[in-house]
């Protein structure tokens, strides 16, 4: 239940940090205004002068320090083409042969599996036997609860509408200031490499934040359903003692394209100041995503596989 409730306030976090960098009134972030042009041209760019390409990415996550548990691993790393399609739902066709490993309480596995897209059916291998399924991805997409994820992107969207939060057009102003506090977000040049940096851990120590969540918390608390994440909303500062978030976007000047994009999240928990253990070890989250373009333009053949067994939703 604590960490339902870790998580919900995590949630509302994102969702009020999304909101304080939707409502910015400069969303160049402390870059200079030519170097905001240059990097806001090439990511429009990157869909048109990339309509066909080989993509090498890799991810990996990781929670280590869980109470009374085994740590969480999970890597996978591929590489194949992908080109862009008009004759479906779904936009693209692609071919992703991928390495994959992870380890859970119980559990390890490492192996190959491979996916494909092709005219927004989605086809994966079963690395044991080799056989593969595929899934409509415009069914799925036109009714994405029907996928039993554990949450409903709808209700997502729903937590996001600050209306439902119970926010008025002075909490949004409030929660806008948030991207003023100074060191919270930077955004700088070199060369043809962006570095966007969220740092959390600024972010939560300042007085805004302090009085932004202190308004969110009565506003949550007048429902049930979100109220002990509203009181935990204001517990964050000492609750997440470190966290940064980094996007770094590389540009290929002969395309004025991003073809190289990295994401990274490190998150430092104290549980054990809900928990009234201060001797407890952290909880560390880590998130890392890259992927990569290359050989733009190229010609690539991506076929259905022979065989595969469509699925229906929810099975």
């Amino acid at each position: 239940m604590k960490m339902r409730a870790v998580l919900m306030s995590l949630l509302l976090t994102i969702v009020l940090l999304m909101a304080s960098v939707a409502s910015a009134q400069d969303t160049c972030f402390g870059l200079a205004e030519a170097d905001c042009t240059a990097i806001a041209e090439a990511t429009n760019n990157t869909l048109a002068a990339a309509s066909a390409f080989t993509q090498e990415f890799s991810l990996s996550f990781s929670v280590t320090g869980i109470p009374d548990s085994e740590d969480l691993t999970f890597n996978v790393t591929g590489a194949g083409p992908v080109m862009m399609s008009t004759a479906s739902s779904f936009p693209l066709n692609l071919a992703l042969p991928m390495n994959v490993s992870f380890s859970v309480p119980g559990q390890a596995w490492e192996g190959a599996v491979e996916v494909r897209v092709v005219d927004g059916i989605a086809y994966v291998q079963n690395p044991e036997n080799g056989e593969w399924a595929g899934l409509d991805l415009g069914q799925a997409l036109s009714d994405p609860s029907a996928l039993g994820l554990p949450v409903n992107p709808a209700d997502l969207a729903g937590a996001a509408d600050p209306a439902a939060l119970g926010l008025d057009a002075d909490a949004m102003t409030q929660i806008g200031s948030l991207v003023t506090v100074p060191g919270f977000l930077t955004y700088v040049r070199g060369g043809d490499t962006y570095t966007f940096t969220a740092n959390l851990g600024t972010l939560l120590q300042s007085a805004e934040f302090s009085q932004v969540a202190q308004t969110l918390s009565t506003a949550l608390a007048e429902n049930p359903d979100t109220a002990q994440g509203g009181m935990l909303l204001t517990l964050l500062p000492m609750l997440l003692s470190d966290g940064i978030i980094t996007v770094v976007q590389g540009v290929d000047p002969s395309l004025n394209a991003v073809t190289d994009l990295t994401f990274t999240t490190d998150a430092t928990l104290n549980l054990g100041m809900m928990t009234g253990d201060t001797s407890a070890p952290p909880v560390v989250i880590s998130l890392n995503f890259n992927v990569r373009i290359t050989e733009v333009g190229g010609t690539y053949e991506i076929v259905a596989p022979e065989g595969a067994v469509m699925q229906s939703m929810g099975q």
